[in-house]
């Protein structure tokens, strides 16, 4: 797909759900607290997020310290978002309520993990079940040829079957594989080139709930682009969109 392609596809797709979305629910947060390594990507994150959301006339609220942490995810804020995203998060976050928090996702809340998501709560168990991996390690940042597994999903239904990035590509353990839907995966190692299968986004339920997580998202220049734009445009409008996440889950 060419690049106005995708610029009016993304264009589109929040112009098909937004007509749809209303009230207090409908809200997103964007969580970039970290108390780990920190992305010099988290303004061009914040950047890209806002505007997104801004053109789909939607709510959305930062998270940036511990005090508007504090406050914005208290159980009694929490109702006031669809979704809550931690991009590019790290370390061990002190939230209000951690169990506030899982029951509110459990309850038909919805998360979006954006690369170093997975590098966030290693001391919190449950985290990463829900989640549904957790960072293990990475090496320098390289080019790959990442292929799409679920083509008509919307986080990457714009994309080519197989296309090339560059970026800095994660490696997991814990991954949950029978309640994970992998969306784009690579079949080479991305150092040693070896034979395999490397998941880098996937979809899950976690209780009534729904999570997305996508590897993608160190660079500055990544969250500039026009694909991983509607990779994150798609994402969210399959999180926020109550038909796309009552669809049944395929095998």
């Amino acid at each position: 797909m060419g690049r106005w392609a995708v610029v009016f596809s993304m264009i589109a797709l929040f112009a098909l759900f937004a007509q749809e979305l209303s009230g207090e629910t409908t809200g997103i947060l964007v969580v970039t607290v970290t108390k780990g390594f920190r992305h010099d990507s988290i303004p061009a994150a914040e950047t890209a997020l806002g505007e997104l959301a801004e053109s789909g006339g939607i709510r959305v609220d930062f998270a940036r310290t511990d005090a508007e942490l504090g406050s914005m995810m208290a159980a009694e804020h929490l109702r006031r978002y669809g979704l809550v995203i931690f991009a590019n998060t790290s370390g061990e976050l002190p939230l209000p309520d951690r169990d506030a928090f899982l029951a509110w996702v459990r309850d038909g809340g919805a998360f979006l993990g954006v690369h170093s998501a997975s590098d966030t709560f290693h001391g919190w168990p449950e985290y990463v079940r829900m989640l549904g991996g957790e960072f293990l390690t990475h090496g320098p940042m390289t080019t790959v040829r990442c292929d799409v597994d679920e083509p008509g999903h919307p986080a990457v239904g714009h994309l080519h079957p197989s296309f090339v990035v560059f970026e800095e590509i994660y490696e997991f353990r814990r991954l949950d594989h029978a309640g994970n839907h992998d969306l784009l995966h690579l079949d080479l190692h991305p150092q040693s080139g070896a034979p395999g299968r490397f998941p880098l986004a996937w979809w899950k339920r976690y209780g009534e709930g729904r999570i997305l997580y996508t590897a993608f998202g160190h660079r500055e220049e990544t969250w500039r682009s026009v694909w991983f734009r509607a990779h994150l445009t798609g994402a969210i409008r399959f999180l926020l969109d109550d038909e796309q996440r009552r669809r049944p889950v395929k095998r």
